[in-house]
């Protein structure tokens, strides 16, 4: 992808700026050329890791054991649950998969229950047709119940109120990048230093400025996706955020959870390779994205993806991670 015009110009005074050690806040133009980047750099990975997954037998078998369930599961309870052994991101992945198979044939409501892999936690599924008539879309699928113990995730909740540990967190992640992987670096960019603990929860899941006026940091989180009004802030999102961390105390800090090599690797222990990935790290490589070059960028927005994906125990799949997090140099 060629980023050309005002957005590559007004992109490039930005990196040249913060060279010198001025922070001002870009351009809107110069927000959009970022946002591009990061979101397609974000997509290609994506698209990495489902083709490594779609190869899988493990995803195989649970896309079959989905396609086999009852159209409703008899309740959300721990014996109903079902891929105990993936992460949220493969449980999404073999999810989604499944709806877009069955969409013209799931004319009713189903639903799943899902292990949410720690304890006896659970993750209930809503698959519900459209309102207008025929079968689901990933918008469709909605996590959690209406009340009670196993209520359902509210962003506008999650921005008043810090979840921390709460079951939801990274299955919606995980949906989320699922839904709409052509723009996931406003996501993948706020979890990462949500789950470090160096971004706070108002921030991480903001999706309103006062009133019903969207914030410029919200982009999957926003109601109505694919309004004008969501379209407009999603495709600034990504630029927007990333800005204000380099305008930010955490512009020179890893945006990464601790991640340890023994957790990705079967044998030996390497207490040196610690993954970092800073704003300004992503920054620097921005030039050289402008000119079609994108491994640099590609390499950084790997490693801040790899935390989504969990600790796999799927060969492949935990092998693609750990070439994330620790490539060989």
């Amino acid at each position: 992808m060629t980023i050309t015009g005002n957005g590559a110009a007004d992109l490039s005074n930005y990196v040249n700026s913060i060279k010198e050690g001025i922070y001002t806040p870009p351009k809107a133009p110069a927000l959009k050329a970022m946002s591009a980047l990061v979101d397609k750099s974000a997509e290609r990975v994506f698209k990495n890791i489902e083709k490594t997954l779609k190869a899988s037998p493990e995803m195989e078998k649970a896309l079959a054991t989905l396609k086999n369930s009852p159209r409703t599961c008899g309740g959300f309870k721990p014996k109903n649950a079902c891929l105990k052994d993936l992460t949220s991101f493969e449980q999404m992945y073999a999810l989604t998969s499944w709806v877009k198979e069955n969409s013209t044939t799931m004319l009713k409501p189903h639903t799943v229950t899902l292990s949410a892999n720690e304890g006896e936690a659970l993750v209930p599924v809503w698959v519900k047709p459209l309102r207008s008539g025929g079968g689901p879309n990933l918008m469709t699928i909605f996590l959690g119940n209406t009340k009670g113990a196993l209520k359902g995730p509210s962003y506008t909740d999650w921005a008043a109120k810090d979840p921390e540990e709460n079951v939801f967190i990274e299955p919606l992640n995980s949906l989320e990048m699922h839904r709409q992987p052509g723009c996931l670096g406003g996501l993948i960019l706020k979890a990462a230093p949500y789950e470090a603990g160096i971004l706070s929860h108002t921030w991480r899941y903001k999706v309103y400025t006062t009133g019903t006026d969207f914030a410029p940091e919200a982009s999957v989180e926003l109601p109505k996706q694919r309004s004008k009004k969501s379209c407009l802030i999603k495709e600034q999102s990504a630029g927007y955020n990333l800005a204000q961390m380099i305008n930010s105390p955490i512009r020179d800090k890893s945006i990464l959870p601790e991640l340890l090599f023994e957790e990705y690797h079967e044998e030996g222990y390497d207490d040196e390779s610690i993954p970092s990935v800073s704003p300004h790290d992503i920054i620097k490589t921005f030039p050289e994205a402008l000119k079609g070059n994108t491994i640099d960028l590609d390499a950084l927005i790997s490693q801040v993806i790899a935390p989504r994906l969990g600790k796999s125990s799927i060969g492949p799949a935990k092998d693609l991670c750990a070439s994330f997090l620790f490539p060989e140099d």
